[in-house]
């Protein structure tokens, strides 16, 4: 009998503090009762793959072994309870990842797991058969040096990830809640993680600074960009550089009432401004030279970093490939930005995460901070194979954002929205002639 596949992954269900929250519990057992409805009546049999990173056992204290996933599951019973019902009719498999990688390491987690009829396999990567060809399963964290364990079933090979999210992440959370806001505890939502630092520079001058300090600074932050461009025009007039008065004219001067104020503002503006470029040129110099440090660390985000990272994994997709001609698909996660590539005929897919997702805004204005734009974009693979090839669709589970954003960050944003440019289509066939013909 034929096998229809679901691939989710990266739940990260667990955690201490404000990291045991779990926003998208009604969107996920939702989905199991659906899939559990289908299979109930499908013609073929029905797996679920939850493909790592399930339990965020990092983020987990007070508790070791087994005992973490009975910790997760009282504090999640809505969500374990459906798992163990929807697992009655359809075969849900579990993989691990590197925040749940304890799950690779002891023995006594399969039965644990059995609990709740789940299945788990301790390997790093599993395959599954379909329409004669092979999808080959992985999280991919093996692929990127912060996060891999060398060997897989050591659970004493923690990576440099471990410590950082044990630190870091889980010391931010346990403090969320003395701020302003109660912020801190989405910073594993920071995506990519390397902009972090920009993170928490953002939500101090929006959240935790001060609010008159805030809108003194507000003004001269705003219009610095104007001030350097008067000035500069004054300049190039002055010295004849252009043909034209407009800035020499003073027009701007003129208005009534609002014509001296500006005048001052202007000045103090670039008197500021002044101030700061006689410190840049030493200061740029330090900036630079750390950020190349950082680089070298891979710490810091650029395009650049971006596509290399996922030539990592296309790289190891397409050694998957040649060492195993039969496999037309791998599957990964790991990364958190769902995708779908065609690769030499066969495909990758990333499944992405459930996590909320905190994108980067960079302001239109000079120095106004960046503002970081908080949004889901959940959903699952369904892949299974008909007459003439193998067909992957993806469905997207639609959840909105609770009002978190500032006054001042929503008008920063008016009509501007963290646009994925990633797009994929809904429905894909590999041929069996190892062409691929993408339909909508």
């Amino acid at each position: 009998m034929e096998t229809e596949y679901y691939f989710i992954s990266d739940l990260h269900i667990g955690g201490d503090a404000g990291l045991g929250e779990c926003e998208f519990e009604a969107e996920l057992i939702e989905f199991l009762q659906q899939l559990d409805r289908y299979a109930r009546g499908a013609a073929a049999a029905v797996e679920l793959v939850l493909l790592g990173d399930t339990f965020g056992f990092w983020e987990l204290t007070g508790v070791h072994g087994p005992a973490m996933v009975d910790r997760i599951a009282a504090d999640h019973p809505a969500i374990f309870g459906q798992f163990k019902e929807t697992g009655r009719h359809v075969r849900i498999t579990v993989t691990a990842g590197n925040h749940d990688h304890d799950l690779a390491c002891e023995a006594e987690f399969v039965a644990k797991l059995a609990e709740y009829n789940m299945v788990l396999e301790q390997d790093y990567a599993i395959t599954r058969s379909c329409g004669g060809r092979k999808i080959w399963v992985e999280h991919g964290n093996q692929h990127d040096s912060f996060n891999r364990f060398e060997p897989w079933h050591d659970p004493h090979a923690n990576p440099v990830g471990y410590f950082i999210t044990r630190k870091l992440v889980r010391a931010a959370a346990e403090r969320s809640t003395l701020g302003k806001r109660d912020w801190l505890v989405d910073m594993e939502a920071v995506n990519p993680s390397e902009n972090v630092p920009n993170w928490l520079l953002s939500n101090y001058f929006y959240r935790e600074m001060h609010p008159v300090l805030r809108y003194i600074a507000l003004p001269f932050l705003l219009f610095t960009g104007i001030s350097l461009l008067i000035f500069l025009g004054t300049m190039l007039e002055s010295f004849s550089l252009v043909p034209t008065t407009i800035f020499r004219d003073e027009w701007l001067y003129r208005a009534p009432l609002l014509g001296t104020p500006i005048r001052y503002f202007v000045a103090l503006n670039l008197s500021a401004l002044l101030v700061v470029l006689i410190v840049a040129v030493p200061v740029w110099i330090l900036i630079r030279d750390f950020r190349r440090t950082l680089e070298r660390y891979e710490l810091r985000f650029t395009s650049r970093k971006r596509q290399q990272k996922d030539k990592r994994y296309l790289d190891a997709a397409a050694e998957v490939f040649r060492a195993n001609p039969d496999v037309a698909v791998f599957v990964y996660g790991h990364t958190h930005n769902p995708s779908l590539t065609v690769l030499d005929g066969r495909a990758v897919i990333n499944t992405g995460t459930w996590l909320k997702r905190l994108t980067r805004l960079r302001s239109k204005w000079t120095l106004v901070p960046d503002v970081y734009y908080p949004s889901f974009r959940i959903g699952y693979f369904r892949v299974y194979s008909e007459p003439g090839g193998i067909v992957i669709e993806r469905y997207a589970i639609p959840k909105q954002v609770e009002r978190e954003l500032t006054a001042l960050q929503r008008l920063l944003t008016l009509r501007r929205r963290a646009v994925d440019t990633t797009r994929i289509p809904a429905r894909f066939v590999l041929s069996d002639r190892r062409d691929a013909t993408p339909t909508q």
